[in-house]
C-alpha cells in the first residue's frame, strides 16, 4: 500500500526516553521499530482480472506489472476488529512500472529487468522513495525518476545504501512513522471467525 501517516490507522506512538535525559533521540526513535526486511513483490495488471498481486515472476509478452522493491525497519501492528495485520515504520521504495515487449522475460529482480530494457525487451520508469525518513542530508540523495536502465537502477541502489547508512544520524535525519503494508488473516481463519460469530448470535 502507498505509505499512510501512522496516526491515520493507530495511536500517536509513545516513544521510550531508554536514557531517561528528557528528549527523544533518533535511537530511541528506531528501538520502536525492531524488524527490517528487504521485500521484492510483483503486481500485474491485466484487462480481464484486473490486479494480481503477487504475480509469476515470467512476464508475457505485452504484459504490463509494477516491481516494488521495500527496505523496511517496522514493527507489527493489528486491527483487533479485523485482524489485519500492519507493517508500520519507515523504509525506502523502489518502483518500477513496466511494459514487457517479449515473452519470459525474469521480471523477479531489479538488475534483471534494467538488463532487458537495455536490451529493449520492455520499457519502463523506475521511482525511488522515503517512507518516512527526511532531512537536509535525505532529500538530496534520492534520485529523480528516470527511465529504467542498469545505470538508473545503480542510481537508486546507490541511494538506498546512502540513505540506510544515515538514518542513525540524530542531526541530519528526521522520523515520520507511516504504514505501508497490511496482510489480511488466512480465509479459512477469516470464515472460522465468521461462523463463531454466527454461532454467538444464534444464527444457522
Amino acid at each position: 500500500m502507498d505509505p499512510v501517516p501512522y496516526e491515520d490507522f493507530f495511536q500517536p506512538l509513545e516513544f521510550y526516553d531508554l536514557d531517561s535525559n528528557g528528549a527523544i533521540s533518533t535511537d530511541e526513535e528506531l528501538y520502536m521499530f525492531p524488524n527490517e526486511s528487504v521485500q521484492l513483490r510483483v503486481k500485474q495488471f491485466s484487462a480481464e482480472a484486473g490486479v494480481s498481486f503477487p504475480a509469476v515472476a515470467v512476464s508475457t509478452k505485452g504484459g504490463n506489472y509494477e516491481v516494488f522493491v521495500d527496505y523496511a525497519k517496522y514493527r507489527i501492528d493489528t486491527d483487533a476488529a479485523t485482524d489485519i495485520t500492519y507493517q508500520s515504520g519507515v523504509g525506502i521504495r523502489i518502483r518500477a512500472q513496466i511494459v514487457t515487449l517479449e515473452a519470459d522475460l525474469n521480471i523477479s529482480s531489479l538488475f534483471g529487468i534494467a538488463a532487458a530494457a537495455n536490451a529493449q525487451q520492455l520499457s519502463g520508469t523506475l521511482w525511488f522513495e522515503t517512507m518516512g525518513i527526511s532531512g537536509p542530508q535525505i532529500s538530496p540523495l534520492i534520485p529523480l525518476p528516470a527511465q529504467l536502465s542498469v545505470e538508473s537502477v545503480q542510481a537508486a541502489m546507490q541511494a538506498a545504501a546512502a540513505i540506510k547508512s544515515n538514518l542513525y544520524n540524530p542531526r541530519d535525519v528526521r522520523l515520520y512513522p507511516q504504514v505501508f503494508g497490511y496482510k489480511e488473516p488466512p480465509a479459512e481463519e477469516r470464515e472460522a471467525e465468521a461462523n463463531e460469530a454466527a454461532s454467538v448470535l444464534g444464527q444457522p
